[in-house]
This record gives structure tokens, sequence and C-alpha cells, in this order.
């Protein structure tokens, strides 16, 4: 009976096609179809989501796929939207994330490690905000590629942990969590 179960479950598992071999070359954000997102803590008891709706990011694939995958991503961090413009312009305060003197967030890849033939993958890089550098870890999905007469698309999703205070942003007290849970929803296009 366990033999039937294994084989049974190796079946079905040899079903799932693993994510597309992502095409190489060089992709740049598809802004329309992408989205840059965070959610915090607020008062403990829930969270408060947000997006950036400027950024560039570019991706760099070279024949061994996610392992060659290298990532450049500038945020404006003018372009902070919570759904509420007085809580942004307090966000983009000194009291936060002070934009007037620190423009934007940038994240440089250094290294990504596949995760088996699934599609996920481990990407670490250095993340400067607020004038401060960190390392940051993502961990994310490749989705896929799709290819037809409007050209090369691919997409991705990936998440990480900051503590905001790390970064020297502090405003809050309280009320903000430290911890941000970075979003992302990724369509790139083939340049």
């Amino acid at each position: 009976m366990k033999n039937l179960l294994l084989i049974m479950a190796v079946a079905l598992v040899a079903m799932i096609p693993p994510p597309a071999r992502i095409p190489a070359g060089t992709y740049k954000l598809d802004g329309v179809h992408s989205t840059l997102g965070f959610s915090v803590r607020h008062l403990g008891i829930t969270n408060v989501r947000g997006k950036f709706n400027e950024a560039t990011v570019q991706a760099t694939v070279g024949a061994t796929g996610l392992r060659s995958m290298r990532v450049n991503a500038t945020v404006q961090t003018g372009s902070i939207d919570t759904n509420n413009s007085g809580r942004d312009n307090h966000l983009k305060s000194a009291d936060f994330f002070d934009a007037t003197q620190f423009p934007t967030i940038t994240f440089t890849s250094t290294r990504v490690t596949p995760n088996g033939t699934t599609g996920r993958f481990t990407m670490l890089g250095n993340l400067t905000m607020h004038g401060v550098t960190r390392p940051v870890t993502f961990r994310g999905t490749y989705n896929g590629a799709s290819v037809n007469d409007r050209g090369t698309k691919i997409g991705f999703d990936a998440t990480a942990t900051v503590n905001r205070q790390n970064f020297g942003v502090v405003g809050g007290g309280l009320t903000v969590g430290n911890d941000v849970t970075v979003n992302l929803e990724l369509e790139m296009n083939k340049e």
C-alpha cells in the first residue's frame, strides 16, 4: 500500500509542469502590470498596506537562468501611495522616508539561488534606504514567460521582511511596527 501511495505521489508531482525556462536577455519593469507593495503593523492590531507608483527595475538573465539573474531597482520614495494623502505626506516627511533628502530606495542583487525546479528562488542583495545600505533576502517564485507577437515577458513574485529602524526610518513610535513586509509582483518586458 505504501508503495502504491508513493508511486501515485511521484506521478502527481511529475504532472505539475515547472515554469518555462527564463529566456536570456535584459528585461525592464512593466509598471502597468506590476506592484511594488508593502505592509506594516499599525497599533499592533492590523496591517496598513501601500505601494510605490514610480520605479525602474532591470533584470539581466544569462544562459543559466535564475542562477545567472541580476536585478537592479530604483524606487522613488515620493511616489508612496497608501490610499491616504495625509498619511502619504507624513511618510514622505523627515519623520519617516525624508523624501527630499533621500529621494530613492535602491536594491542591487548579489546572488540568486534556485530552489529546485519549481521556479522558487532566494535572492540576496543590498537595499539602500534613508542613506543606509543593508543586506536583504527576498524569497520568490519565477512564474514563467510569455512569448508572443508583442515580445517576451517574464513574471516574478517575491517577498522580504526588513526592519525599518535598521535603515534609520524611526518615526511613528509604538504606533507603527518595525518589521515591514515588502511584496513584489513584477511583470517585465524583454528589451
